[in-house]
């Protein structure tokens, strides 16, 4: 059956204008060229993967970021609050000393009596400032714990994607390469004979000769396809 672009736009749903577009927008001359390669779909490899890569990326946006779950967190928790007690209790017992001191000058405190004033003040101090320090504690703790958490379903919430990427790689390098799961049968199955036999005819050995250098080709294609596209940058 002889090539239409009228009838292959109608199938489309397009124009003939915007077909036009389409192809020429894919490197291709005509509308059958990008006809062959799109097929009923309408879209080619590149228009597959460049929707799946607008799909992944709006999906990554659409998540919150790691600060925006530990800003949540931290309020949630109270965190900085209790942080700030912590460093002020914190200041506080370290200026003890110095306090005391300043105070017995005027006062003319003997050494003893100055010790005695500076463990008195550290007496009041210690317990609340150790109460702050192991609230703070606990809330980082239970931050920690609930963005791991967190980051875990985003991970998880991208897993399918991660999955349709390998099966876009593998289809693209199959495409580019035109090695499909039967040349790969094939080539397993004159390995096989050749293993098994220790010798095949010489058709069969420039079959397998021209199947490895496309499955080269494929592994290479499928390796670096997706990631030279930055999928996953």
């Amino acid at each position: 059956m002889s090539y239409s672009k009228s009838s292959y736009a109608k199938s489309l749903g397009i124009s003939n204008s915007e077909l036009e577009k389409r192809a020429k927008n894919a490197g291709f001359s005509t509308t059958e060229e990008y006809a062959n390669l799109a097929g009923s779909s309408g879209k080619t490899p590149a228009d597959t993967q460049n929707e799946f890569l607008t799909r992944y990326r709006g999906a990554i946006a659409a998540q919150p970021t790691t600060t925006d779950i530990y800003n949540r967190l931290s309020s949630t928790y109270g965190l900085e609050p209790l942080k700030q007690t912590s460093a002020n209790l914190g200041a506080a017992v370290e200026a003890v000393p110095e306090n005391v001191n300043l105070r017995a000058k005027s006062f003319g405190m003997s050494a003893p009596r100055i010790q005695q004033r500076i463990a008195g003040e550290y007496g009041k101090l210690a317990p609340a400032y150790q109460k702050a320090v192991t609230q703070q504690q606990t809330a980082e703790g239970n931050v920690a714990t609930q963005l791991q958490l967190e980051e875990a379903q985003k991970a998880q919430q991208l897993v399918p994607f991660t999955t349709e990427a390998g099966m876009i790689s593998q289809r693209l390098a199959q495409e580019a390469t035109n090695y499909t799961n039967t040349q790969s049968n094939q080539l397993t199955l004159l390995l096989d004979k050749l293993t098994r036999e220790g010798n095949v005819s010489a058709a069969e050995m420039a079959q397998i000769n021209a199947l490895a250098l496309l499955e080269r080709e494929y592994y290479l294609k499928d390796k670096y396809k997706v990631s030279n596209e930055e999928t996953f940058s």
